[in-house]
């Protein structure tokens, strides 16, 4: 059906596109640019895999998800060290 594909082009679009680009606008009034810019960059690749998951009912491999193990953590350790250094 060419109007159901049309709404699923339009809402990947708006999903992938206009959407990260307003969250990341709104983080910017709430914590540092430099956190936030650190975070939306590593953030990116365990999005990719968890909206793969979800959306797309991918079934991510081991590598994929000891490498969202690591980002998520290299994240934390991350934006800790630039809250503890700042006091």
């Amino acid at each position: 059906d060419p109007l159901y594909g049309s709404a699923v082009f339009l809402a990947n679009a708006v999903l992938v596109s206009m959407l990260p680009n307003l969250l990341y606008s709104i983080s910017l009034r709430h914590i540092d640019s430099g956190v936030a810019s650190v975070l939306a960059s590593g953030a990116e690749p365990t999005s990719a895999l968890l909206f793969g998951l979800f959306i797309y009912q991918e079934i991510p491999t081991a590598p994929g998800l000891l490498g969202m193990v690591i980002v998520i953590l290299s994240l934390i350790i991350l934006t800790r060290s630039d809250a503890d250094s700042g006091e």
